[in-house]
């Protein structure tokens, strides 16, 4: 424990010399479209080249950002490099959809309105591009003030999508209250899909709810043909995961929408 706590406290006082220091870069990973099969957007995920320990993957450090505070500089920093992104390329006219994801600490800070509207401004993004992610217990950590700043980001043209959809304790009423452009279905329930019965149901009830509902629909975690053609089946809208694609630094992610596009590159 001892050790841990040495190794937290080390990885805290590493946080504060990142940003400044350039040593975080998003990767991207795509979204496919599984009715147009097409790609049609990406979640940004950030990635920490630390000096040391060498690229360090979210979980290692997100939970101590949070702790710290830091978590609110990290997210601000994401926040704009994601929609730096999405200028650039809806500047070269790709149709793209950018996914953020935004930690409870972030999204209850009070100035998120603030800085999606000024970066919104600045980045001249076309309305619905930006889809901002928060997982449902998160969402329910204040409920009268996660509702009124989701309506006024709706009004901003910004997409709500709830991460993690199924694994937390959100009530039905909330979706209803709640200005949701999309649920991401967690990708426990997609990676037994093949084998739990129960998965299948679960994964079929939360499609027919959200199609009722006119609510957008991502399954997380996609890795084999077998899940990809169910989700198809039932109507699922969009997928992502390794079947695809992983989370690719952006010169990659271009060169990979590039031969989806026009499969024949990739003879040459």
């Amino acid at each position: 424990m001892l050790n841990e706590f040495k190794e937290d406290a080390q990885i805290e006082r590493d946080l504060h010399s990142a940003i400044s220091g350039r040593q975080f870069e998003l990767y991207y990973q795509p979204l496919r479209d599984l009715e147009q099969n097409t790609y049609i957007g990406a979640e940004a995920l950030i990635r920490w080249h630390h000096p040391k320990r060498g690229v360090l993957f979210p979980a290692s450090f997100i939970n101590i950002a949070e702790q710290s505070g830091v978590i609110n500089a990290i997210g601000s920093w994401v926040l704009e490099a994601a929609c730096r992104q999405l200028n650039l390329w809806q500047h070269h006219n790709a149709d793209m959809t950018m996914h953020v994801n935004v930690s409870a600490r972030q999204f209850f800070s009070g100035n998120l309105f603030e800085q999606v509207w000024q970066l919104l401004i600045r980045y001249r993004l076309k309305p619905k591009t930006l889809i901002l992610e928060i997982t449902e217990t998160e969402l329910m950590g204040d409920v009268r003030h996660a509702t009124l700043l989701c309506q006024e980001l709706a009004e901003l043209g910004v997409g709500l999508a709830i991460d993690d959809f199924g694994t937390g304790y959100s009530s039905m009423r909330y979706l209803k209250q709640f200005p949701i452009s999309k649920l991401k279905i967690d990708r426990s329930f997609v990676s037994d899909l093949t084998v739990s019965r129960e998965s299948r149901e679960i994964v079929s009830a939360i499609i027919a709810m959200a199609n009722a509902l006119n609510i957008s629909l991502t399954a997380e975690g996609v890795e084999t043909v077998e899940q990809e053609a169910f989700l198809a089946k039932k109507g699922c809208h969009q997928a992502q995961g390794y079947l695809y694609s992983p989370a690719l630094r952006e010169p990659e992610f271009a060169q990979f929408l590039l031969l989806a596009q026009n499969p024949v590159l990739i003879a040459h």
